[in-house]
């Protein structure tokens, strides 16, 4: 079983892929500024206190996404 890396895991897409994986029996470590209590909740590993200074691809292409809903987060999860 592989072990997932998810960034920004406190809200939003990153809560969402955290909560997906998890749900897939993926061992997930969560990384993010501050843990919110959904984080918190889902019982995955949390390394909060984490600042990340890279830039996504999206953004060195000039195509941001925004994958807010949960059938657009499923499709970024790659299935094996």
């Amino acid at each position: 079983m592989p072990t997932v890396l998810v960034t920004g895991a406190n809200r939003g897409i990153g809560l969402e892929i955290c909560r997906q994986l998890q749900a897939r029996g993926e061992r997930v470590i969560a990384v993010c500024r501050t843990a919110s209590a959904e984080l918190a909740a889902l019982g995955v590993r949390v390394e909060a206190g984490v600042e990340l200074l890279l830039a996504s691809w999206d953004r060195l292409a000039g195509t941001a996404t925004s994958r807010s809903d949960q059938a657009s987060c499923s499709s970024a999860i790659p299935r094996r």
